[in-house]
């Protein structure tokens, strides 16, 4: 049996800001929280000094969490390691720091995971967005979302997708 959680990150502060672990719902107080914080304006001189790792910083979170639950060497870890992860990533088009370190995530053989990245955008024209750089190698599947209608067709078609494994 599967579970899910959900993570919020703030990039630029490399921040966790929300985190939920094997629920049934959305807590969502604590997600408002999070979102209201990644919204203001302060940062510190730390987070403005560290801007160039960004990239890192979310190549980290994301590796850290294909790794994890790396079934140990048993029967049932044989089973676990069937088990396929399935990430969504949510953001707006980003573009780091000039001399970030963009590089790629690395993998060491088949991740058994399959990535959908909805990609919120202002307009046709602000394709930009060097995320995808830095998950290029678990070939996710990217929608560009311009309208309500876009997430929702993006939603119906990770869920067929899903459906069909």
């Amino acid at each position: 049996m599967g579970s899910i959680s959900i993570a919020g990150l703030d990039l630029l502060r490399h921040e966790v800001l929300f985190e939920q672990r094997d629920f049934r719902g959305v807590n969502w107080t604590a997600l408002m929280e999070a979102l209201e914080k990644a919204n203001s304006p302060r940062i510190t001189a730390k987070a403005l000094g560290d801007r160039k790792n960004n990239g890192a910083f979310f190549r980290e979170f994301l590796s850290g969490r294909l790794g994890s639950g790396r079934p140990p060497d048993s029967g049932e870890g044989a089973h676990q390691a069937e088990r396929l992860r399935v990430f969504i990533v949510v953001t707006g088009s980003w573009l780091f720091e000039r001399g970030s370190d963009l590089t790629p995530l690395q993998l060491e053989g088949d991740c058994r995971c399959r990535i959908y990245h909805l990609r919120f955008r202002l307009n046709n024209n602000d394709l930009f967005d060097e995320l995808a750089k830095v998950m290029k190698p678990l070939r996710p599947k990217t929608f560009n979302l311009l309208t309500p209608r876009d997430l929702r067709k993006a939603i119906a078609e990770i869920i067929e997708d899903l459906g069909n494994l």
